[in-house]
């Protein structure tokens, strides 16, 4: 029924072109009938195979609709995951600020903590050091006083030693100029 007119039944007389040159060319009818209907039941078994073979419009249109709606659907897909991954990429990238965030909060702290520590020793140090320097002060000056008296002592003790040997020196040159008086007296 693919060529429509071609198909033929055997005990139907077929009234085409072809039957009607073999005929004029001398075949009788019966004959040339059988050789149309044999060549046009070729063409038909081909023609059925090529139409089993070939895809008709519609079915190609379907076929073409079909792949495009897989190929939208494939598209919203492949979409849609990278809409995903791309905002599971963005979340790790959030984290990952969080993280380092949360990181350089921490070094900060603890910068902070033995910057802190340091100055705390620092400054403990620095009173220390002020307490002994004060001590030292406090011995300096108790040690200067102690020498300041005891110089004062020693220059009392002096002048008294001066004093004193001035009057021995006076009375025994009194002494001598008295016996040497005694003596030019008793002598003369």
């Amino acid at each position: 029924m693919i060529l429509g007119n071609l198909n033929v039944e055997k005990n139907e007389r077929v009234h085409y072109p072809q039957v009607r040159r073999l005929e004029a060319e001398g075949l009788p009818s019966k004959q040339a009938e059988a050789i149309t209907a044999a060549i046009t039941e070729v063409l038909n078994g081909s023609l059925e195979n090529l139409s089993l073979s070939v895809v008709s419009k519609s079915e190609m249109q379907k076929s073409e609709m079909t792949q495009e709606a897989n190929l939208s659907k494939l598209k919203s897909e492949v979409q849609s995951s990278q809409e995903h991954h791309f905002s599971l990429l963005q979340h790790e990238n959030e984290k990952l600020r969080h993280d380092i965030e949360k990181m350089r909060s921490e070094l900060r702290h603890e910068i902070d903590k033995v910057t802190a520590e340091h100055r705390l020793d620092l400054n403990l140090e620095r009173g220390r050091i002020r307490d002994e320097l004060t001590n030292q002060n406090a011995v300096t000056s108790n040690l200067t006083n102690k020498l300041d008296r005891e110089i004062h002592a020693l220059e009392a003790q002096l002048e008294g030693a001066k004093y004193d040997l001035i009057k021995y020196c006076i009375g025994t040159l009194v002494s001598i100029t008295a016996v040497g008086l005694a003596v030019v007296r008793i002598l003369m």
